[in-house]
């Protein structure tokens, strides 16, 4: 059904709702106003001659929409000119009585008697039957709806018998209750409890907020004087987006809405009530919509025109006619974007594998659809102003000016509201995220009064202060003690360091009232400048802690900052809805309601969109590869709970409430390439939902420029939401909506790998407490037949691919021979790489591969046992890579086999080529031996001491029948490694376990930890080393 061009995504993003119809009328800003249906003619200006309009056939729906909105509209005006006016015989008697015209909410809007729903009458009284509602047939279906006034006080009671009698169970709502200070519907239903309306009882059972709609699920009861009747349940759908003013920016929050009212009603149930405030205009406008998207699926065309000359009969409305063909024409160019999240995997193989037009891929077909969509560059007014370009730090990533954060005007100094800065919607809030460029050193201020004046709690940034050798952000906080920006003073309380990110608790004080609050500051360290982290994890994880603080401070916004702020704001979009049973919509989550809310770029993977490498990580791998010949390591932080630390300061009159701020820090991006797996931004993320508090105001988050990974980290937060509230994802929706909000380049794929690894994988932390009921339930759990829980996740972990493609480098014919076993080779990303003798190729290549710790990247180097032909090229890595510890979990000879060759001395010393090696103590402990050896580079008489910790508990065959000798054994390497400090520990020979007990050991010795997660470490490292493990 939709076409293969890409011309139609560009034009359509040119047309914004500056369509002027006979519904319309502008108002001084611009903004279009639907007609005030109090005072409105509901007949149009008909011609004398009648004329009609054929349906449409859906593919040449876009160049009809483009013909119409052509001449400021003048077709749409003319098409509506000659709908009928409604029925020429309908007669209004029941409404005019005079008991019933205070039934009426507008004196104008009234049913006609043909087509009103008519109720029983009670106790003999005629006009008790009356009720202000009309039956409006669906496309195929009569009587499909019940197109109702908003129910005033007074008419309550009769709203709900209607809803008893006509066995309606599914309501939609389309007004607020008010809307430019007037009354427009009475609250019809308790907030909580149960109400008895008339003889009809209403409880609430449940309700749901989502960024546009609200779901509430009542369970209603007629409680006549014989006998009551069976419950019954009824779910209102109540759709909070449309402005007071006009109609909706976009058409995507309705699709996506109407959607959800089909999905809910049951098949065998009565009409669907649908009322706004008078009952015409948008309801008019969302049955239309319905009628004509089942019309698509079932004759591939849409007649407008004939349905709506076809309702009029049945109730006279006026609606927004051109909104109409706008929401069609998105259905049909985009049609539904959700997935359920069972087949997210699926979905994006067969993104990766799909072949278009020769060689483009299908993902970047869907990507090429947002990068279409035009930036309005008209609505960037105020960011252009000459005295406000200086404060921004790209030129070409402006905030629209509909929904940039607004700062209190200094007096008499003008443009001093203005800061680089965008409202993005969440998941379920509206302005949830404030996307913003790292402060310039002029607007480290700006950026601290807004977050005063917005009552932020958390600060999300996802970049580094320079980053190849460019200044990317201002450090706007204290390094020690404190700083001061005009009116605001910064305090640092605490700064903790975690696996891929930072936290930082800082107060902030505005001076002239000495009114202070808590910020909590989350600083990412995962993201590279150029692409995107290789995995979520840690973006995920920093999501979490962010929602865990907004749970706490409140529903204030969260500030994004980024050099391109958009990526954050859309990862954390798209996480809060996988976190719920559902679905996921990515366009939705980031273009939306095409609501480009923030200007800027899209990242489709690990690089800009036009080049082409957008999903091959071999150009990252290159990155990588040579990041390590200069020696780059990019340093982890350890996963630690921090507690908000608050400071009470007096004002001159009485102590005033603190207000605490937390900033996370990811610093786990690389400067070149992108992280290898979401692990870390997905813990990343975790932490950020798990320490904003609940009642604060927005979450800022910022990257350099405000979008790019701003955007990222947003459309994941939503999407996790999305999944747990409707095991759907929708990336694509979700990416399309956002983008109204700040036009952004973000990671696309990199999106849907996190939120894969979320789905796949989950949360995979324990609380240490209930480590050993979990280990009990996964030994006697009985899965298919035979199979215990154990092996079932273990499973999981064997059949994850070993990607031979990225071990070229083991693999090449004069490195095989340096291999202990064929299978097992290093990746070339995170290889250990010695330097290159002169005038010898292939010298560079160890078999040895470099491991994060818990708290630290590259804390391990799990290597082979040397071979007698690579005793040289060990001795050689421990020296260059400045080790001072080398763990040994083998014995020389097991089973008969080799298993290492001997590469110390057993008295005196040995040499290897350039290496001398000395033993200056070998004592036997209980289970492992420790020696003292000290290591010379001949050529420059330069020495270390080298420890060597030998375990001897290990079996020939299986493990070891308990772990404390390993415990043991791990204490002592920690011991050695805070002397000799923060160098990698070498481990070779069953370096799998040791990796792990030493990252649980450290955990749960932390201070601040009380969750351990085993099956994510074991994940982890399956990323960094093609290994084969068993139970």
């Amino acid at each position: 059904m939709k076409r293969n061009t890409f011309t139609s995504f560009r034009w359509l993003k040119n047309q914004r709702k500056e369509v002027i119809t006979a519904v319309d009328k502008k108002v001084p800003n611009g903004i279009l106003e639907e007609q005030d249906q109090q005072t409105v003619v509901l007949l149009p200006t008909s011609s004398s001659v009648a004329k009609t309009y054929l349906p449409i056939p859906v593919d040449h729906l876009e160049e009809e929409y483009r013909l119409r909105s052509a001449d400021d509209g003048k077709l749409f005006r003319e098409e509506f000119s000659f709908l009928p006016g409604g029925n020429a015989s309908g007669t209004y008697e029941a409404a005019n009585k005079d008991d019933n015209k205070e039934k009426n909410r507008y004196p104008n809007i009234l049913p006609y008697d043909h087509s009103r729903v008519v109720l029983t009458q009670l106790d003999g009284n005629p006009c008790s039957d009356y009720v202000n509602a009309s039956y409006i047939d669906g496309f195929t279906e009569k009587n499909k709806f019940i197109a109702a006034q908003g129910p005033k006080e007074d008419t309550v009671a009769d709203f709900w018998r209607m809803i008893w009698e006509q066995k309606v169970a599914t309501i939609v709502m389309l007004t607020n209750l008010k809307e430019r200070k007037e009354d427009k519907c009475y609250q019809y239903w308790p907030d909580q409890g149960c109400w008895m309306y008339g003889n009809v009882r209403v409880a609430v059972e449940d309700f749901t907020v989502l960024v546009d709609y609200t779901i509430r699920k009542f369970c209603i009861q007629y409680q006549a004087s014989e006998a009551a009747k069976t419950p019954r349940p009824v779910t209102q759908l109540h759709f909070t987006s449309w402005p007071d003013f006009g109609v909706p920016f976009s058409p995507i929050g309705m699709l996506k809405f109407l959607k959800k009212v089909k999905a809910i009603n049951p098949t065998f149930s009565g009409p669907i009530v649908v009322h706004c405030s008078a009952g015409v205009g948008r309801t008019g406008t969302f049955i239309v919509i319905d009628a004509m998207i089942d019309m698509t699926h079932a004759e591939q065309k849409v007649d407008v025109f004939g349905f709506v000359s076809r309702i009029r009969e049945q109730r006279s409305q006026l609606m927004q006619y051109s909104f109409i063909y706008q929401a069609l024409l998105e259905y049909y160019l985009y049609g539904d974007t959700e997935l359920d999240v069972s087949s997210l995997e699926g979905h994006l193989h067969k993104l990766h594998n799909t072949v278009v037009d020769g060689d483009r891929v299908g993902l970047e077909e869907e990507f090429k659809k947002l990068t279409n969509m035009r930036i309005m560059k008209e609505n960037m007014r105020t960011g252009n102003l000459p005295a406000n370009m200086k404060k921004n730090r790209v030129l070409q990533i402006i905030p629209y000016d509909f929904n940039r954060v607004i700062l209190s005007m200094r007096r008499g100094q003008e443009f001093t509201d203005y800061i680089n800065a965008s409202f993005i919607d969440g998941y379920r809030q509206k302005d949830y995220f404030i996307a913003t460029q790292g402060p310039l050193p002029h607007t480290v201020e700006d950026f601290w009064r807004m977050v005063w004046e917005w009552k932020c709690h958390s600060i999300v940034m996802l970049t580094e202060l320079q980053e190849r050798e460019q200044d990317k952000c201002c450090q706007y906080w204290p390094t020690e003690d404190s700083v001061a920006y005009g009116n605001y003073k910064i305090e640092l309380k605490g700064d903790t360091l975690c696996d891929t990110f930072s936290l930082r608790d800082l107060v902030l004080t505005f001076v002239p009232e000495k009114q202070t609050r808590v910020i909590r500051h989350f600083h990412f360290h995962g993201w590279p400048e150029v692409g995107i982290p290789a995995e979520g994890k840690g973006m995920i994880d920093i999501i979490a802690s962010v929602q865990r603080q907004q749970q706490q401070s409140g529903d204030h916004p969260i500030v994004f900052t980024h050099a391109e702020a958009s990526h954050g704001p859309n990862c954390g979009q798209v996480l809060p809805v996988l976190a719920r049973p559902g679905l996921l919509d990515v366009r939705e989550r980031q273009g939306g309601g095409r609501r480009l809310h923030r200007p800027g770029g899209l990242h489709h993977s690990e690089i800009l969109y036009p080049i082409r490498k957008c999903f091959d990580l071999r150009s990252m791998t290159e990155l990588f590869f040579r990041a390590r010949l200069f020696g780059a390591r990019w340093i982890f932080s350890a996963f630690v709970n921090v507690f908000v630390s608050v400071c009470v300061q007096q004002a001159s009159e009485a102590a005033k409430t603190p207000r605490p701020v937390t900033q996370l820090h990811f610093t786990s991006w690389p400067d070149f390439g992108v992280p290898f797996s979401p692990i870390g931004m997905l813990k990343f993320l975790k932490k950020v939902k798990a320490i904003n508090p609940t009642f604060s105001g927005p979450i800022v988050v910022h990257c350099s420029a405000g979008v790019g990974r701003t955007g990222t980290f947003i459309v994941i937060d939503a999407m996790i939401d999305m999944t747990h509230a409707e095991q759907k994802v929708d990336v694509f929706g979700f990416v399309s909506r956002i983008r109204e909000q700040r036009s952004q380049l973000m990671q696309y794929s990199f999106i849907y790998q996190a939120l894969l690894e979320y789905y796949l994988y989950g949360d995979t932390e324990l609380d240490v407490s209930s480590l050993e009921g979990h280990l009990h339930k996964l030994h006697n759990t009985v899965v298919d037949g035979d199979r215990v829980g154990l092996e079932e996740e273990f499973k999981k972990l064997t059949n994850m691919r070993i990607m031979k493609e990225n071990m070229r480098t083991g693999n090449l014919p004069a490195n095989m021979k340096k291999n202990r076993v064929l299978q097992i080779i290093p990746y070339d990303f995170n290889r250990v790489i010695l330097s290159m003798r002169r005038g010898q190729e292939f010298t560079d290549y160890i078999n040895a591969s470099f491991i994060d710790g818990y708290r630290q990247k590259d804390y391990f180097i799990a290597t082979q046992g040397p071979l007698p032909h690579t005793v040289e090229d060990f001795w050689r890595m421990v020296w260059e890579w400045k080790c001072h510890s080398i763990v040994m979990l083998t014995e020389l000879q097991e089973r008969e086999q080799d298993k290492c060759c001997q590469y110390w001395p057993t008295e005196d010393s040995v040499a290897y080529g350039n290496y001398k090696i000395e033993l200056k103590g070998d004592t036997l402990c209980d289970t492992f031996s420790l020696r003292d050896l000290v290591l010379t580079f001949v050529p420059e008489k330069q020495t270390r001491v080298i420890r060597h910790f030998h375990f001897h508990g290990w079996p020939e065959v299986g493990i070891p029948a308990e772990g404390k000798g390993m415990i043991d054994i791990i204490a002592s390497v920690q011991r050695q490694q805070q002397q000799s400090g923060d160098h990698p520990i070498v481990v070779h020979c069953r370096y799998f376990l040791f990796y792990f007990m030493m990252r649980i050991y450290s955990s749960v010795r932390h201070i601040f930890i009380y969750f351990i997660p085993p099956f994510s470490l074991l994940f982890q490292f399956y990323h960094h080393f093609s290994c084969q493990f068993s139970l």
